[in-house]
């Protein structure tokens, strides 16, 4: 009995049989009722763990190791806390098992749950899922920049060379037919190719490389605004700025496309006249990269519910802004015709239509930020 308390009451857990069968030889010996307390509870502490192992079927060895214990003692009082013990530890087991299946259903449940959030998570920074009057809002401010955009590469190049151009919403200034300019001094007259006569706000004239090189940069900066834009949309991190990039490049292509296809005049006409070569040729392959980057545009959408939805919002915001570009822009050559000092050039552009491009942006940047924020909100909703 001695050597049987200096036992050590450290509980192991192993997954060998054999660790059971020693607990029970342990307690089917003579040990005093101390140290029976302590083994009891250390077997039930070892056959509590099986279940946390994965070994189920070394439950019913613990429930006939304690039918056994109890039949080889029978009426022993001390062994009686060892037999209850054992009874308990039955129940145990039980509830074990029964725990280990309502942690794989709870486990089932969270892995559900949590992908179900993760999903939400995601459409909510799904970049095609956007409000219909937001996006209406974004399509008005984008149309100033694509129109910006065109005009910005014919600017570029006259300002680069020193020609003092005056620029408007939508072209270089100028005047076509009679009357004559106010002052005809601070203008350069030119013949069209059809016999028209017409009055440019130059410093001085270019030559016929420069007017080819100017006339070709506003299709080509169209062009790569819209590459820009779908740039945005495919490599950009940000659901606002994808929006953004969409929609620029959807614009850009769709008014370019249209342009293109009704075969008006314009800085093709004339360029084709400076290159000797008939105006289809220019055309068509600008024509079609523009309406490859719509279509592309478009297929990137996904369904066609969400198709139409952009489409109606960026055509319903196309309209005012295309209708006040145009008036805007009469009503600037108008006035720089006749000498207003508010509508003078500033770095080449006159002064409303930079104080208008300056609102745009700065509406367009509260536009991404109340965006971000609506994003991030909707996220730590959904978490």
């Amino acid at each position: 009995m001695a050597g049987t308390e200096s036992t050590p009451r450290q509980c192991f857990v192993s997954p060998a049989p054999t660790r059971y069968a020693r607990d029970a030889s342990r307690l089917a010996g003579s040990p005093s009722p101390r140290a029976r307390t302590v083994n009891a509870k250390c077997w039930v502490q070892s056959a509590q763990a099986v279940p946390r192992l994965g070994e189920e079927s070394k439950s019913p060895r613990a429930d006939g190791q304690c039918k056994v214990m109890d039949s080889e003692r029978p009426g022993s009082a001390p062994f009686g806390r060892g037999v209850q013990a054992c009874a308990a530890t039955e129940g145990s087991v039980e509830a074990s098992l029964r725990a280990d299946g309502q942690c794989k259903v709870l486990a089932r449940f969270l892995d559900h749950r949590f992908c179900r959030e993760q999903k939400r998570k995601a459409q909510i920074m799904d970049y095609r899922k956007v409000g219909f009057w937001q996006l209406v809002m974004l399509a008005l401010l984008l149309n100033f920049v694509a129109q910006t955009i065109h005009e910005a590469g014919h600017w570029t190049i006259y300002e680069t060379l020193g020609r003092e151009p005056v620029w408007g919403f939508s072209s270089l200034v100028q005047i076509w037919g009679n009357p004559p300019p106010l002052h005809p001094n601070e203008w350069i007259a030119m013949i069209a190719p059809d016999g028209e006569k017409g009055w440019l706000r130059l410093g001085s004239s270019p030559s016929k490389t420069e007017w080819i090189i100017m006339l070709a940069a506003g299709p080509l900066a169209s062009l790569l605004g819209v590459v820009f834009g779908l740039s945005l949309m495919r490599w950009n991190r940000n659901p606002a700025t994808k929006q953004m990039g969409l929609v620029l490049a959807l614009i850009g292509s769709l008014i370019m496309s249209q342009y293109y296809l009704r075969g008006s005049g314009g800085d093709e006409y004339f360029l084709a006249v400076y290159l000797g070569i008939p105006k289809y040729i220019i055309d068509i392959p600008f024509g079609l990269a523009f309406i490859i980057a719509f279509i592309l545009g478009v297929w990137t959408l996904g369904d066609w519910r969400t198709r139409f939805k952009w489409l109606g919002a960026i055509l319903l915001g196309s309209v005012p802004a295309g209708l006040f570009l145009m008036k805007a822009n009469d009503l600037v050559q108008a006035q720089v015709n006749q000498g207003n000092p508010l509508f003078q050039p500033l770095l080449g552009w006159s002064l409303p239509v930079v104080v208008v491009n300056v609102i745009v942006f700065l509406a367009l940047w509260i536009w991404w930020k109340r965006a971000n924020k609506m994003y991030y909100s909707s996220i730590k909703t959904a978490g």
